[in-house]
């Protein structure tokens, strides 16, 4: 339905209403002449949308179009009274922006838009005015001022930790005590006297998530609820599913102690915790060690109920690859001769050390790849002083 409020009216404030000059008097009304008005209206650009239609009036009809306005944004200001809300998120979340095509029948889509996302930091309450006035510097655009009254702000009258299971039922089993979490805990912004902004309540759930599995609760869950909503406030309870312990262990690793390997696998910024992505990266890192044939077979120790699951890494090294000598038969001495570029190499140990250079950043690590004997390279391209 078209809106008849106050707003619709200011947003249609300067459009005049055209003459459908298509249609005549008199004529047969068909179909083809209720397309060929509809046409015509919308063809002057004012209107977004028009519908037709005919009503019985003596022996012939009255047409009648009915028409939605259409507006372009020139430019949007936002007047806020009472809590703090970011603007151009809130223009963001609500469509509106300098560019956009307004039509009148979705202004209450926009006023609830932004309602509800006011709801979602934390103000409930909020009241929004939307107020259009004609933009002097073009025909079809308007300007636009949202007043907003963000008062009776939702807040956090108390904020409380529950530790439960998996299926949500208390956790009694104190297995906090396995690794120190108060930090974490303390990390969570909200606070008492905090408003209930649901977008930096999620935030703080996936922040406090990450640094409990940071240390060593893996299949950490956070969520949290609103509850005893009044007048003056809310309670926040946040609900804490820490699963089991986590401990590293290492077995195999005769070149690199378990401190490299735990730096290898850099668990606090992963977001992938299982054993085999784990083992993937411990892997990784010897391949990029000349340990090309390195094998890391990963096991999780624990039952379901144990608090404390061992995460078990048997590591085969094999022998480490290196490199004797390159032979680079692409290469003869005589293709050194007659060559005029400035930049290019004159010797057969001036091509080794230049494509020793690639080599080394492109193949893995730093002591893998040494450069061979000179008589080597002399002997597998030929002559050649060096």
């Amino acid at each position: 339905p078209v809106p008849r409020d106050s707003e619709y009216s200011k947003l249609t404030r300067g459009i005049v209403l055209p003459s459908v000059r298509s249609v005549r008097v008199g004529e047969p009304f068909t179909q083809a002449v209720a397309r060929r008005a509809l046409e015509e209206v919308l063809d002057t650009g004012d209107f977004a949308d028009a519908t037709v239609s005919a009503a019985s009036e003596g022996d012939g009809v009255r047409v009648l179009v009915e028409v939605v306005a259409r507006k372009v944004l020139s430019e949007v200001t936002v007047l806020l009274y009472g809590g703090r809300v970011d603007k151009e998120e809130l223009l963001r979340d609500a469509e509106l922006g300098k560019g956009k095509e307004l039509s009148g029948d979705k202004l209450p889509f926009y006023r609830k838009k932004i309602e509800a996302h006011l709801e979602r930091r934390g103000f409930p309450k909020a009241h929004v005015l939307l107020g259009f006035s004609p933009d002097p510097r073009r025909r079809d655009g308007v300007l636009l001022t949202v007043t907003v009254l963000a008062a009776h702000a939702k807040i956090a009258r108390e904020v409380a930790f529950d530790f439960v299971r998996t299926d949500g039922r208390p956790d009694l089993s104190q297995r906090a005590r396995l690794r120190p979490i108060d930090k974490a805990v303390k990390a969570y912004t909200i606070k008492p006297k905090s408003v209930l902004d649901e977008d930096r309540l999620e935030a703080d759930d996936l922040e406090l998530k990450t640094r409990l599995q940071a240390v060593g609760y893996f299949e950490a869950e956070v969520t949290h609820g609103i509850e005893g909503v009044t007048e003056t406030g809310a309670t926040l309870r946040v609900r804490v599913a820490l699963g089991p312990a986590f401990t590293l262990r290492f077995e195999g690793n005769d070149h690199y102690d378990g401190d490299a390997l735990r730096g290898a696998m850099a668990i606090g910024e992963e977001s992938d915790r299982s054993a085999i992505h784990l083992a993937s990266k411990i892997r990784e890192f010897y391949v990029q060690r000349g340990f090309l044939d390195a094998e890391v077979e990963p096991k999780e120790l624990g039952a379901a109920d144990d608090l404390l699951h061992t995460l078990w890494f048997r590591v085969y090294e094999h022998d480490r690859v290196g490199v004797r000598t390159r032979r680079y038969p692409c290469f003869s001495s005589a293709a050194l001769t007659g060559v005029k570029l400035e930049t290019a190499p004159r010797t057969v140990h001036a091509i080794g050390t230049e494509i020793d250079s690639f080599l080394e950043e492109e193949l893995p690590g730093e002591d893998l790849l040494r450069s061979p004997r000179p008589t080597g390279l002399a002997a597998s391209i030929g002559g050649g002083s060096m």
